[in-house]
């Protein structure tokens, strides 16, 4: 595994157990097809070092434990994340192809 990695995991294992409240905020937008995608916008504290786009499994949603637990390990490492329900997922509109 590279440093990187090794960071990462880290983060992994001690993000569940922050106390410091994550930024979250919900946010629409319109997909592709004109569908709108309900996200979630999830914030470090201070300017984020840069942003991420967490795309989660097909059949899961933006809410799942796993997909909180990775959006915070980013924020713990100051990061920025945007996830979101992809079509006919979760709050997202639309049906899934």
């Amino acid at each position: 595994m590279t440093q990187s990695g090794l960071e990462i995991a880290r983060y992994l294992t001690t993000a569940s157990n922050s106390t410091r409240p994550m930024p979250s905020i919900r946010v629409d937008f319109p997909g592709g097809q004109g569908h709108a995608l309900a996200g979630r916008l999830d914030t470090p504290d201070g300017m984020p070092r840069a942003w991420a786009l967490f795309a989660h499994c097909f059949t899961c949603s933006k809410d799942s434990k796993a997909a909180a637990y990775i959006a915070r390990a980013l924020d713990d490492a100051g990061f920025g994340v945007l996830r979101f329900d992809v079509t006919g997922l979760g709050g997202s509109g639309g049906l899934a192809e």
